[in-house]
């Protein structure tokens, strides 16, 4: 969550940046976001290398399929983030309804449970949020036991993707009356 929220007030942070010209708003969220993630990548780093030294084994069956859905899940937290903070330039308001919805979302990201421990018929629920999609796939790829029933990389890939674009046309759209309020 930390890419969603810092790149939402990406634009309103750095306003005085904008009077540059060679300065635009998809910089300063794409650096914003672009250091969240190499930092939690350093994070991961330190703890591994904490763990070799303890002499503790980690075993992953699919480490670049891990990264490959971290990455998914970055862009789909920095396109989100880009809207936000589109529209938080029109509506202040905007980053207080981005708070009362991303808690929920969290919640049913599968976080704290399987989806395999929720019956069935709950799972047309559950299976529109594309989290938890990632978080599911991202075990099955660390952990082939946990199984990927109820999961699709097509779902993820389409919200991806979607998410993207749509972040991408929004901003091309607004940027100059964006940064002009």
């Amino acid at each position: 969550m930390g890419v969603l929220e810092k790149s939402s007030r990406a634009i309103q942070k750095n306003k005085p940046l904008y009077a540059f010209r060679q300065v635009q708003p998809i910089s300063s969220i794409i650096a914003i976001s672009g250091f969240e993630l190499l930092t939690k990548f350093f994070v991961v780093c330190v703890i591994g290398i904490i763990c070799f030294f303890l002499r503790q084994d980690i075993e992953i069956a699919d480490p670049l399929e891990v990264i490959a859905i971290v990455l998914r899940v970055w862009i789909i937290a920095t396109s989100v983030g880009t809207l936000i903070a589109l529209a938080a330039c029109h509506v202040p308001e905007v980053s207080k309804l981005m708070q009362i919805i991303t808690r929920p979302m969290f919640f049913i990201s599968g976080i704290f449970f399987s989806l395999q421990d929720i019956p069935q018929e709950y799972w047309p629920y559950l299976t529109w949020n594309p989290l938890l999609h990632a978080v599911e796939l991202s075990r099955f790829a660390a952990y082939p036991a946990y199984g990927d029933l109820g999961v699709s990389y097509l779902f993820l890939d389409a919200a991806t993707i979607v998410s993207l674009f749509f972040a991408l046309a929004c901003y091309h759209i607004g940027w100059k009356q964006a940064i002009s309020r």
